[in-house]
């Protein structure tokens, strides 16, 4: 899986691992029990680590309807 972090210098957070991380590439077990690959399905994710902890998280689609989503 490849990640990507939006997050300040590591001296600056309480963990290296700290900040937002983007999902950039990665594989899974469908249903079926097939390798699928996250660009082929059009998979993303924002991820947000703080403290040392995992806290919350973005996937899928959306629509913006006015000031709606």
């Amino acid at each position: 899986m490849s990640v990507k972090s939006d997050a300040a210098t590591p001296k600056e957070l309480s963990s290296p691992l700290a900040g937002t991380w983007k999902l950039i590439d990665g594989e899974y077990i469908d249903e079926k029990g097939d390798l699928m690959q996250y660009r082929d399905v059009k998979m993303t994710a924002l991820k947000v680590m703080d403290d040392g902890k995992f806290w919350a998280s973005g996937a899928g689609t959306y629509k913006i309807d006015k000031n709606r989503y």
